[in-house]
């Protein structure tokens, strides 16, 4: 059995899903979710929901069974291995751990971690046909046009003064020279603008044309919206992460920021599939 644990915002938790589902898959053994995160008040929702996979969830006993067993990847393992995360980069030596009971803690920010279940992990993520129905009309303006999908992250990386210092909202030029890069080869693109933080960019994003403000809907019929656009430029977040990575255009272009986290050390280069561009 591998038992991992959800918490933080929805990207973070589907890289969660993601890494335990992959290595369910590889030791050919049960995924459980421990989500025991979510009943202390925090003001992040569980959001695995809102896809058509299927969640078994963890027991309070099953989880401290445990307690105790905190490993790191160079010391001799219990049967019961409590695997935290190394937060800098990509460890490939979890593949290789038997095919004993699991308990996965952080957040496995890297597609390494389930590349070779990409398939099974993309069928699992599937947006619940509800979701869909809700945001029919933006769907068919989003595939009738030549678009891209550009992501704006605020909220707390602006207001929170420790998630401020260590990830930092984006400057404006990031965003320019990606729009840049993009129209020296097409001049067609529409961009279809997310954010939660929608009244600052209409006041700060200068774009005088072929200009969406995606407003109005949930973060799952966003990040749906996101998938379904035939480029992206992500944040420096999860959220748009995932919009970009669940794109299924095979000719996509995804440009991310060169540097994660405005805390430089905190930076690794495994979030970026290898495909994606990196832009200052």
């Amino acid at each position: 059995m591998i038992i991992s644990r959800i918490t933080s915002g929805l990207g973070n938790q589907m890289f969660q899903y993601a890494i335990g589902r992959s290595l369910s898959l590889q030791h050919q053994t049960s995924l459980k979710l421990d989500i025991m995160n979510f009943d202390k008040k925090q003001y992040r929702k569980f959001g695995l929901t809102n896809f058509n996979l299927n969640i078994e969830y963890a027991s309070s006993n099953e989880i401290n069974s445990f307690k105790g067993h905190l490993i790191d990847f160079f010391k001799p393992y219990h049967k019961k291995k409590n695997i935290k995360e190394r937060y800098t980069h990509y460890d490939p030596t979890i593949k290789n751990l038997i095919n004993d009971d699991l308990y996965l803690g952080g957040y496995w920010q890297s597609d390494k971690y389930f590349k070779d279940f990409e398939v099974e992990i993309r069928k699992d993520l599937a947006f619940k046909s509800s979701i869909i129905t809700n945001v029919s009309d933006q769907q068919k303006l989003i595939q009738n046009s030549n678009s891209v999908s550009l992501h704006i992250r605020r909220g707390d990386y602006h207001s929170h003064p420790i998630i401020a210092k260590s990830h930092g909202v984006l400057s404006l030029e990031y965003y320019y020279n990606a729009i840049k890069h993009l129209k020296e080869t097409d001049h067609s693109l529409i961009f279809f603008i997310f954010s939660d933080d929608m009244h600052w960019v209409k006041n700060n994003l200068k774009l005088k044309e072929n200009v969406h403000f995606v407003e109005g809907n949930t973060e799952i019929e966003d990040l749906f919206l996101m998938s379904i656009c035939k480029n992206n430029i992500i944040a420096n977040s999860t959220f748009s992460w995932w919009g970009a990575w669940l794109n299924s255009n095979k000719e996509k272009i995804v440009i991310m920021p060169e540097f994660w986290f405005k805390d430089k050390p905190y930076n690794k280069s495994d979030i970026a599939p290898s495909q994606w561009l990196r832009m200052k």
